[in-house]
């Protein structure tokens, strides 16, 4: 929310990546401590982290086009990074 007050997600282009990538550490960093608490051993629970934090970041790329790019009057520049 502190990014879009300050309007981050249009003046520093990289903003939006970092976000996303902190967010899915925060998401498969949880999710594997959950599962460390089974006996799976260390590769299973990496392998199972990372298929979690890719499955959630495909969900959300989805829900983020329906609910926000789909019906906006930015959809032709959406996806170029030249036109930030």
């Amino acid at each position: 929310m502190a990014g879009n007050a300050a309007n981050l997600y249009d003046r520093i282009s990289w903003w939006d990546d970092v976000n996303h990538l902190a967010n899915w550490a925060i998401l498969v960093g949880g999710f594997g401590l959950l599962l460390l608490r089974t006996r799976l051993q260390a590769w299973p629970i990496f392998g199972l982290g990372v298929g979690f934090g890719a499955v959630t970041a495909i969900l959300w790329e989805l829900l983020e086009y329906v609910t926000f790019i789909r019906n906006s009057p930015e959809l032709k520049t959406a996806y170029h990074e030249h036109a930030r």
